[in-house]
């Protein structure tokens, strides 16, 4: 049973707090400013008894065992940090990307490496259906070698574009934008798979620092080309995998957005990630191992790589 603190009260609430067996929670550690948006989301009532409010987020942590960090990049990294030097935090949760830029994100997981304390970076992908199916597909490699390339193709209309909300989501120099957002799910399940270099990423949007669309080949030598569509201004919904030989093509994955699940009754339309949330959450009660910090460093060096090739 683990005592939580969690810093974000935007998806910290109604996306990690709900992903969290309440069996499986002490004390959840919460600031004072959470307390009107913790109250307006019903999903949230059942635990109601386990919160307590605290003045300030210093406050959240110095209390937990696990502190989950659900915050912009930049924060995210100065938070990190504080966490990493106090002796009652065992385990982190954190956002994707790690850090703004793939510099400050290869420092900071060198710090987490460094720490020995367990922890989760939110590439969820991986935790999907289809995700699993993937690498699990990829293993095989006299089946994968058979096809010629691979094309991962996501569109939807993101949701800062939507409303018109100016966010640090839509900023590439602050860690957003269509491949620090978006793009890095794609490049942590892509590294994951085997994939080493990138030989194509080219971004386009309405302004330099707002891209919006993304298109983006990966090799290895080892594996089929595998060409990537990410477009975040999109009118319509849809994600698809195809797996192409001979100019054949086999549809591996067809839907409207990756993390979409079938659920037969959901009074309180509870966010899709949830799902893979809790896969992710199983993983970090299993710790550390030598497998998930080599995924986690492939990751940051693959997309080291994408950045290094982008017309940024």
């Amino acid at each position: 049973m683990n005592d939580v603190a969690i810093l974000g009260s935007g998806f910290g609430l109604y996306g990690y707090l709900p992903s969290i067996e309440p069996s499986a929670l002490g004390r959840v550690y919460l600031p004072n400013r959470y307390k009107d948006i913790f109250f307006s989301r019903p999903e949230l009532k059942k635990i109601e008894e386990k919160i307590f409010w605290v003045d300030n987020e210093n406050d959240a942590i110095k209390g937990a065992s696990l502190v989950i960090i659900a915050l912009n990049p930049m924060n995210q990294e100065r938070w990190v940090k504080t966490c990493l030097d106090l002796n009652n935090i065992n385990s982190l949760i954190l956002e994707k990307p790690l850090a703004h830029n793939p510099d400050q994100a290869k420092l900071l997981l060198s710090d987490l490496l460094n720490s020995k304390k367990n922890f989760e970076i939110g590439y969820l992908f991986r935790y999907t259906h289809w995700g699993n199916m993937l690498i699990n597909f990829f293993d095989n490699k006299i089946t994968i070698n058979q096809f010629d390339r691979i094309e991962i193709s996501w569109s939807f209309l993101a949701h800062h574009f939507l409303n018109n909300v100016d966010t640090w989501k839509k900023y590439h120099s602050d860690g957003g934008g269509v491949i620090r957002f978006f793009g890095i799910h794609l490049i942590a399940l892509l590294s994951e798979l085997g994939y080493t270099h990138v030989s194509l990423s080219k971004v386009n949007g309405y302004e330099a620092n707002q891209p919006s669309k993304w298109e983006a080949i990966f090799m290895s030598p080892l594996l089929p080309d595998c060409h990537i569509f990410l477009d975040t201004r999109s009118r319509s919904d849809s994600f698809s995998i195809k797996a192409i030989k001979h100019g054949t093509m086999e549809s591996l994955c067809l839907l409207k957005n990756p993390f979409e699940i079938k659920i037969l009754r959901d009074k309180y339309k509870s966010d899709l990630r949830i799902s893979p949330i809790k896969r992710m959450i199983q993983a970090l009660n299993e710790g550390m191992n030598a497998n998930k910090e080599l995924r986690f460093l492939n990751a940051i060096i693959l997309w080291d790589r994408v950045e290094a090739s982008t017309n940024l």
